[in-house]
């Protein structure tokens, strides 16, 4: 029998407890029990901090079902899949990294559904309820610098995700017959196929392009919609940081917040939006793995491949929050070089995918990209350079990490060289990353993944 999972992978050992207690909550006051679990990527003295918090919450609430799987359980297991399949790339594929600790939840949730929220998420949707409504929108959004005015409210996302996961698509419109659907969203904010934002954000609108869905497709991923702080780019964190100086901008923090209008679940043929953050996913039959990058894309290969005939998006109608941690963040400066860089990774796979089928996207041997494309990256940390007044202490440490980055603030030349080899590796150990994946599913399905519960100490 198909079960459900809700997976909270982490590296911050102070933090997440607090997570899985709100969401005990959550659960408790819509009656579920469901088993959550902890994916820890701490290492192993990190570790003991995070089982000694997540007893306190067993402490408070004992029939909560808590499961932990930290670097203990992982390196007994990898041990195990390694001696089996020795590819050097094997256990990047599952070390500490966004793409690893979630490939982790893949492994040991196979056979099963699983809901997935960041450690940072919250079970409540923020709403500005004074706007007026577009009827063609499927989610409208406004962009301020306070929340505070705006109103909290929550739905039983249990029931919400579990709603779509697994349904089929014709059977759901069947059931909902006012439930929107289309070929893929399209966000007036954003150009969604690089996730990259277009222009200074204001109050957006979600729409769904016309296309042909398929009826007896699966709904395999479910999202909910996000309120919280905005998904902004590091370059206009830049653009804020050089306009105000300010520390907090240094730092990354988000200076606009997003308010949800007005939402309605909807159903699409292919889906650029999806974030790992609120993943719902049927993983009764596996799944393609995240990325074994650093360069934080590591779900992108998810938006290829729900475009699968037989495998449609949905997104159910609930809100939940983010509260961006800034906690083992890089530099806004570094940030920006990892985005760029990981846009031009992305522009290739796009352009690479010679196919899907089970498991698996084929993609073309090399990279497509044009050199220019690092020139106007290293060109663009040059002039945010000639713009920064370094006789302030942050102008100072602005230029500092741009120099850092620039490798050479002289030539591109080196920069370029550097990075070149840097998507070449990317692009080749993406590859070779799915080739062997579903070797490791196929270990998986029949040697679960160990976990420990977590008791009262």
């Amino acid at each position: 029998m198909v079960e459900l999972f809700f997976t909270i992978p982490t590296y911050r050992h102070r933090e997440v407890h607090k997570c899985v207690d709100e969401y005990l909550n959550h659960f408790g006051v819509y009656n579920h029990q469901i088993p959550i679990i902890v994916f820890d990527d701490s290492p192993l003295d990190k570790s003991k901090i995070t089982i000694n918090f997540l007893s306190k919450v067993k402490k408070e609430r004992p029939s909560a079902d808590i499961r932990y799987i930290g670097p203990v359980e992982k390196r007994k297991y990898l041990s195990k899949l390694s001696s089996l399949n020795p590819d050097p790339l094997l256990p990047e594929m599952l070390c500490p990294s966004y793409g690893g600790n979630r490939n982790w939840i893949l492994l040991a949730t196979l056979g099963n559904y699983f809901i997935s929220v960041d450690d940072d998420m919250h079970p409540y949707g923020i709403f500005n309820r004074t706007k007026k409504n577009n009827s063609d929108a499927v989610l409208e959004g406004t962009y301020t610098r306070d929340l505070s005015c705006f109103e909290k409210e929550s739905v039983d996302l249990i029931a919400a995700y579990t709603s779509m996961i697994g349904r089929r698509v014709g059977d759901y419109i069947a059931s909902n017959p006012n439930v929107r659907a289309g070929n893929h969203l399209v966000d007036s904010n954003m150009d969604l196929a690089l996730n990259m934002t277009v222009g200074e954000l204001k109050d957006n609108q979600i729409t769904i392009s016309p296309g042909a869905i398929n009826p007896k497709a699966i709904i395999k991923i479910v999202q909910t919609y996000l309120s919280g702080d905005a998904d902004i780019d590091s370059k206009d964190l830049i653009g804020g940081f050089i306009k105000s100086g300010s520390e907090e901008a240094l730092r990354g923090v988000v200076p606009l917040k997003y308010a949800v209008n007005n939402f309605k679940p909807c159903i699409v043929a292919e889906d650029y939006r999806l974030t790992g953050a609120v993943l719902g996913l049927d993983n009764s039959e596996g799944f393609i793995c995240f990325l074994p990058t650093k360069l934080r894309f590591e779900d992108y290969i998810f938006r290829s491949y729900s475009k699968k005939p037989e495998i449609h998006v949905g997104y159910c109608p609930a809100v939940q929050t983010h509260s961006r941690s800034l906690a083992n963040r890089n530099n806004i400066v570094k940030d920006f070089v990892i985005e760029e860089i990981a846009t031009v990774i992305k522009k290739s796979i796009i352009n690479g995918v010679m196919g899907i089928s089970e498991l698996e996207i084929r993609l073309a041997k090399d990279p497509s990209y044009d050199v220019k494309e690092l020139y106007d990256i290293w060109n663009q940390l040059a002039e945010y350079l000639s713009k920064m007044d370094i006789t302030t202490a942050h102008g100072e440490a602005f230029a500092d990490a741009l120099k850092e980055e620039m490798i050479s603030t002289e030539r591109a030349g080196k920069f370029v060289a550097n990075f070149t080899q840097r998507i070449d590796e990317e692009y080749s150990k993406i590859r070779r990353a799915i080739k062997i994946w579903p070797d490791m599913i196929n270990y998986a399905s029949r040697n679960p993944v160990p976990y420990r519960r977590i008791s009262i100490s």
